[in-house]
């Protein structure tokens, strides 16, 4: 008994030690610009996290809970009064552990391939939300998923496109991602 409990413990322990992945983002805001607020998911529900800018520059290193894969960037709330200052103070990041850097000013990522398309296609979506075009928003979100099946990209988009993906492109989606 004693046993099973010690083994079951160190596996509670290295499971705990993979489900956390440390960021480290750098960025650059407007200069104006006093908090950038970081986001779980698209629908920018909740803050999960915030960190001060100085000069227009702000850094943020934390390590995320497990589940969360994706973070919105976006400077200062109350910047945001339309659609379009949201694109245009937004940019979206995958968790991963390759240092990214940020242009809140250009809504522009470096890092990981993953992150880089993870914030095109993000802000693609957006701009198309802002057109009011199904058609366009399709089109962003099967390309993201089709040029990114080697991430976590799918797991984003899928469920919003399922009736429109073709048998062929359900199947490599699953060939990539067995566990759906």
């Amino acid at each position: 008994m004693k046993k099973t409990i010690t083994t079951i413990l160190l596996a509670l322990v290295v499971m705990t030690g993979w489900a956390q992945t440390k960021v480290n983002i750098k960025g650059i805001a407007a200069n104006d610009a006093e908090t950038i607020f970081l986001f779980n998911q698209i629908d920018m529900g909740q803050p999960v996290d915030s960190t001060r800018v100085n000069n227009g520059k702000w850094s943020y290193k934390a390590e995320q809970p497990v589940g969360r894969s994706m973070l919105c960037i976006v400077a200062d709330i109350k910047r945001i009064q339309s659609p379009q200052d949201l694109l245009n103070n937004m940019v979206a990041v995958m968790v991963d552990e390759t240092p990214t850097e940020v242009d809140l000013t250009a809504g522009t990522v470096k890092g990981s391939k993953t992150s880089m398309a993870m914030n095109e296609a993000v802000r693609g979506l957006y701009s198309c939300m802002i057109k009011n075009s199904k058609e366009e928003a399709y089109k962003v979100m099967h390309k993201a998923v089709m040029e990114n099946l080697d991430s976590e990209i799918p797991v984003h988009f899928v469920p919003m496109i399922t009736e429109g993906l073709s048998a062929g492109d359900l199947q490599q989606i699953f060939d990539a991602h067995p566990n759906y």
